[in-house]
C-alpha cells in the first residue's frame, strides 16, 4: 500500500519524541493510559490497542507489523528481564518502543510505501534521493556515501542487483539507530 494518502504529520504529533519534561509527561500519560491492566508492563495487545485507538490508523493502514516489530525489538534490547516482564515492556523499553514506531512510520512515509508484510523492495535510487537521505540522516546520522551504506546491507534475499528488502534495511536500520541515540537505557 502506498504510504502518501496517509497524514503522517496527524500521527507523528502523536507519537513522543524528543527530551524534557513535556515529553517525559505524555509518554507516561501514554503508559498510564495503555496500562489497561494495571501491570508494571505492557503487553503487544495494549500497546497495539492503544497505538491504534489514538493515532486513529485502524482505517487507514494496517499498524500491527510496525507495532509487533517495533515491540519485538524494544523486548529483545532489555538483557534481564524478571519472569513475569517477558511478554511486556516497562517503561524504559516502551520509551524505545515509541521512537522505533516513529522511525518505522517515517520510513513508510520516506519510501512512498506501508510494508505490512515485509516483502517491499527498496532500489538504490530511492534509497540515495535527497529526500530519503534527509529521513535516514535524522534516524541514523550522517554518512559520506549512502550508496555505499546501502551496499553494506545484507542482501541475502537480494531481489535483484541494487535492491534490498524493507525487511532487510529495517534490520540494518534498527542496529544504526541504535549505534547513533543508542538504546534509551533499558539495561540500566
Amino acid at each position: 500500500m502506498e504510504a502518501d494518502s496517509v497524514n503522517w504529520d496527524t500521527i507523528m504529533e502523536l507519537l513522543p519524541v524528543g527530551e524534557g519534561d513535556d515529553y517525559e509527561e505524555r509518554v507516561k500519560e501514554m503508559f498510564e493510559l495503555f496500562n489497561v491492566n494495571d501491570q508494571k508492563g505492557l503487553t503487544v495487545f495494549e500497546i497495539e490497542n492503544g497505538v491504534v485507538d489514538m493515532t486513529q490508523t485502524g482505517d487507514m493502514f494496517d499498524s500491527e507489523k510496525a507495532i509487533n516489530d517495533s515491540f519485538s525489538h524494544a523486548s529483545r534490547l532489555k538483557w534481564e528481564k524478571e519472569k513475569s516482564m517477558m511478554d511486556k515492556l516497562d517503561y524504559t523499553q516502551f520509551k524505545l518502543f515509541l521512537r522505533i514506531l516513529r522511525m518505522t512510520y517515517n520510513f513508510y512515509e520516506a519510501f512512498n510505501y506501508i510494508d505490512s508484510d515485509g516483502v517491499h523492495v527498496i532500489t538504490r535510487d530511492i534509497f540515495c534521493e535527497d529526500a530519503t537521505k534527509k529521513v535516514l540522516e535524522r534516524w541514523l546520522g550522517p554518512r559520506e556515501d549512502w550508496a555505499e551504506e546501502f551496499d553494506s546491507i545484507d542482501m541475502t534475499n537480494k531481489k535483484g542487483d541494487g535492491n534490498v528488502l524493507f525487511r532487510e534495511f529495517f534490520d540494518w536500520a534498527l542496529n544504526k539507530n541504535i549505534e547513533f541515540q543508542g538504546d534509551m537505557g533499558v539495561n540500566q
